[in-house]
């Protein structure tokens, strides 16, 4: 004979795995995105300080 207690378990368990699933996915995909941007700064901020250091020598040049 079937329990409708384990099965209701199982089925709370199964959606809980589900739903923590799509939680570590969003995570993931949020961290991807602000890694991308820390690192789009970081390019900037690098060609910024280039920029700056070539216009220094093209005016003390």
């Amino acid at each position: 004979m079937l329990k409708i207690g384990e099965i209701i378990q199982t089925l709370k368990g199964i959606v809980e795995t589900k739903i923590d699933i799509v939680k570590l996915e969003i995570q993931e995909e949020f961290l991807g995105i602000v890694s991308r941007l820390v690192l789009l700064f970081f390019m900037c901020a690098v060609f910024l300080l280039v920029l700056l250091f070539f216009s220094f020598s093209l005016a003390f040049s």
